[in-house]
């Protein structure tokens, strides 16, 4: 339904109701969606002044985050933009669409963006997982140089990014479940994917993948709490509820020291490449 419908102008559902100390109410909550499918709906109980001092709180930690993460893409933008690797670009395409995305699942979006649009509320919640997860891929192809060094994975995230791209037009007549189960069907596999192709660069001597690895648990550990927690079998408590905020920010600053550490590992392999060449050349004068 629009947003215009909802009785209080709050990015989630809101009911002002009114019981008297020590009494009781039935209410009847009828959740009903195109598909058939929808998230577990915790009911909570607030006093109005208690939600007002929470909702504080939480916006004070929501705009932390989003500074975080938009801090970080800026910063990775102004080192694109002086050495030119489109890792960076990339990696700062990454940061700024799972930042969105996060930001649509939180109704954010739909509140201040598209209030009269809920179709396309509920759409972008797939097409933006793909986008993000696309140039996610795209970065982990890039760092990991999966091109010269693993070809199966190169191969394998190709095809990965196709399957995305496929979801989203699919996502545009209107189904929500069939992308939903779609992306979920698709990143397990893919992530299982990224932890052994990780593994196998840093065991190969390529040290930027021991951030990798790190990064890469710390993201899926908080997106494994987050499904068991849309999915019901976890209960909506703070820090579960936070865990992919969590998760996500440790993941962008430790894939931000490896960024860094890349770049000193380039920079040696360059060195030692100047090196052999110098003497080369001085033993190719020796002869002559």
């Amino acid at each position: 339904r629009p947003f215009s419908t909802r009785e209080i102008e709050y990015r989630n559902f809101l009911f002002p109701l009114d019981m008297p100390a020590g009494g009781k109410r039935t209410v009847y909550i009828r959740l009903d969606t195109a598909d058939g499918l929808h998230e577990p709906t915790p009911m909570i109980l607030w006093d109005s002044q208690e939600f007002t001092l929470q909702h504080g709180i939480r916006s004070l930690g929501l705009g932390l985050y989003f500074g975080i993460m938009l801090v970080m893409a800026l910063y990775n933008l102004f080192v694109y933009v002086s050495m030119h690797d489109k890792t960076y670009l990339y990696y700062v395409t990454y940061i700024l669409g799972f930042s969105f995305w996060l930001f649509s699942y939180y109704g954010f979006s739909f509140q201040y963006l598209w209030p009269n649009s809920p179709n396309l509320g509920n759409q972008s919640t797939v097409v933006l997982t793909c986008i993000w997860t696309i140039f996610m891929s795209l970065f982990v192809r890039s760092f990991l140089n999966s091109k010269k060094y693993l070809l199966w994975f190169d191969k394998l995230i190709k095809v990965y990014i196709t399957l995305m791209i496929l979801t989203i037009l699919m996502s545009f007549y209107g189904n929500y479940s069939i992308g939903i189960f779609s992306v979920i069907g698709l990143g397990v596999p893919a992530c299982i994917a990224g932890i052994v192709a990780g593994f196998s660069s840093w065991k190969a001597g390529y040290r930027p993948a021991r951030f990798f690895l790190l990064a890469w648990s710390a993201l899926l550990i908080s997106l494994v709490i987050f499904c068991l927690k849309i999915s019901g079998i976890l209960p909506t408590v703070w820090v579960i509820e936070r865990s992919i905020q969590i998760g996500s920010a440790i993941e962008v600053v430790l894939l931000s020291l490896g960024l860094a550490d890349r770049i000193n590992a380039l920079r040696k392999e360059k060195i030692t490449a100047q090196k052999e060449s110098i003497k080369a050349y001085e033993s190719n004068l020796k002869l002559k």
